[in-house]
């Protein structure tokens, strides 16, 4: 039976699967060669075309100054007189360097703008600090190219300006003559010195998604750039790199230090410049060999099967069964806390599914119990602790407040009743949440009782929005931080203080603001406040009704999330403020 079984599956699973790897794997190559191929080819043709259009965007630039007597007639001046001005003066240089910032402000990359008169004056601005060695020899080829491009656009391939320099600069150079647009007769030429960089940030780009490098060349295959910058400002015509390039763009495969390429070369029809992009051809490959391996290694796990199913298949009917009977043994010593994992809808799984329904039956009703069993010890407690009821003491307060009143004692009566309305609101068992407007009136009886205390000392100040004395929240949040305004801030300073309340509508959060004019808070002691926000909850100190500042902090965080809470801000001698965040759709 085992041999059968073996004969089976290496003829009718491993024998196809490895042709149908072989043949998969060899279209799968040639497919990424071609895709990589074309794409390749698309993304060099997109740079180019970022290439060309920032090429345009200097060539823009030379022509302004043909039309300086408009665009720079508020700014006094015009730039084409200046030039046929033969007079040299502080003025003029200023006007025309003026003119020179604003052009060189106009697009990113420029290394220096240079503006050439007849006259033989040369103006220019700088943006690095490489300044050419050989400027008298430029300013002759700039201005006899120029001449010879009679107004359009010259376009001169990457020249390095500083080279005893331990990192060298390359630019490449956009010129063209300046016209008097009244006579339409030469006056100067403008010319634009743009750092290879700018070629550099497109190049990366690319280089970054193909893992190979570029290069790019002008029309006599003077290397305008290349990923290594090795070749920069060489000419290579003839070489392996681009000499298989006959056509205006297409691919091909050359050797690199021994290593295969693939080639993708386009050409620009503006600039004449061609680029040609090499990606490695492990690469190319990389995915496919990936591919490659794991057919092999997945031939060989099947053929591992294949050899070891007859043996295993008994062997897997009996262990769900084994590993059933040990869960029901673990049961029955008291482990209710076990089960069995369905892999299947057989008959195993239908037994194992309904042994895991059993437990969860059991540990049902034994919650059940349990529960019960608690509320009625809950019962039992909350029924012997109303036989201390609050009711007494709000009685014998108003006892007291009745007794003043027959006395004329009217401060003591006011007293007593503002303080039994505080203590009904701190110990109600009515609910937790109340609206914006208890929380005030709460807040004003324990501003009678100080007063009381301290001869009017404290003033009280609400400039909370009409629309949000109906807005639900938890209750005791504003009283817990007016004490602490009193306690810690006012109470310590000279005369009477003022706690001012505000309000701020967000699109998801309420903010509440609670201002005191007290001492206020060393940066120290601030900093140690706020940190202890974030630590391990250890109760504060008890104010009125046992909640401290960092106890309302707490509420607020279990009870709306996280992001919610207090924020302290305070400054010596400046007093303290105290923000209240809230969800604007609270429960």
């Amino acid at each position: 039976m085992v041999t059968k079984l073996v004969f089976i599956f290496v003829f009718v699973i491993i024998i196809p699967i490895s042709i149908i790897s072989y043949i998969s794997y060899n279209n799968y190559a040639k497919s990424i060669q071609r895709n990589t191929s074309a794409y390749t080819l698309q993304a060099s043709e997109e740079m180019l075309a970022r290439v060309d259009d920032y090429i345009t965007d200097m060539e823009t630039l030379t022509i302004l100054p043909m039309f300086s007597f408009t665009l720079f007639h508020n700014s006094g001046f015009a730039l084409q007189d200046l030039l046929q001005d033969q007079e040299v003066n502080i003025n003029k240089t200023r006007q025309i360097d003026f003119y020179l910032s604003q052009l060189n402000n106009m697009k990113k990359g420029i290394n220096t703008i240079y503006i050439i008169s007849d006259l033989g004056e040369l103006y220019y601005v700088n943006n690095m600090d490489s300044i050419r060695k050989d400027m008298d020899q430029k300013v002759l080829e700039w201005r006899q190219k120029a001449r010879l491009a009679n107004g359009d656009p010259v376009l001169i391939s990457t020249q390095q300006i500083n080279p005893n320099r331990s990192s060298p600069t390359y630019v490449f150079t956009v010129l063209r003559e300046i016209k008097d647009v009244n006579r339409f007769e030469s006056i100067g030429a403008i010319i634009i010195d743009v750092d290879i960089d700018v070629i550099s940030n497109f190049v990366s780009k690319l280089d970054k998604v193909t893992k190979g490098k570029t290069i790019i060349v002008d029309k006599d295959n003077q290397v305008i750039y290349d990923s290594n910058h090795s070749l920069v400002t060489h000419n290579i015509s003839g070489n392996s790199l681009i000499q298989p390039a006959n056509k205006s763009r297409g691919s091909y495969y050359t050797e690199i230090d021994g290593e295969s390429y693939l080639t993708a070369y386009s050409e620009s029809e503006n600039t004449g410049w061609r680029v040609f992009v090499y990606v490695p051809q492990k690469e190319l490959l990389n995915d496919v060999w990936v591919i490659r391996n794991y057919t092999f290694l997945a031939s060989l796990f099947i053929g591992s099967i294949a050899l070891t199913l007859s043996i295993l298949f008994a062997v897997a009917i009996t262990r769900p069964l084994k590993k059933l009977i040990h869960l029901m043994r673990r049961v029955q010593d008291g482990n209710l806390d076990v089960t069995f994992k369905v892999k299947g809808h057989d008959e195993i799984g239908v037994l194992g599914f309904n042994f895991n329904q059993m437990l969860s039956q059991i540990k049902q009703l034994i919650s059940k119990v349990y529960i019960s069993d608690f509320r009625k010890k809950e019962a039992e407690l909350i029924a012997l602790q109303s036989q201390i009821n609050p009711h007494f003491i709000y009685n014998t307060l108003e006892t007291i407040r009745m007794r003043a009143i027959i006395n004329d004692d009217l401060e003591v009566s006011n007293m007593t009743f503002s303080l039994g309305k505080l203590l009904r609101y701190s110990i109600t068992r009515s609910g937790e949440i109340v609206n914006v407007q208890e929380e005030l009136v709460h807040l004003g009886n324990y501003i009678k009782l100080q007063n009381y205390r301290f001869n009017n000392r404290f003033k009280l100040v609400n400039h909370i929005a009409d629309e949000l004395l109906n807005f639900q929240m938890i209750k005791l949040i504003f009283q817990p931080i007016v004490e602490n305004a009193i306690t810690h801030g006012i109470d310590r300073k000279q005369g009477s203080g003022e706690i001012v309340l505000s309000s701020e509508i967000g699109e998801d959060t309420i903010r509440f603001f609670i201002d005191d004019n007290g001492v206020g808070m060393e940066q120290e002691h601030l900093e140690q406040l706020i940190l202890s926000f974030h630590t391990q909850f250890e109760e504060d100190k008890p104010a009125i009704g046992g909640i401290g500042l960092r106890n309302v902090h707490e509420r607020i965080k279990l009870h709306y999330g996280e992001q919610y809470g207090l924020h302290i801000e305070s400054k010596v001698g400046a007093g303290t403020r105290i923000i209240i965040r809230l969800p604007r759709d609270a429960d």
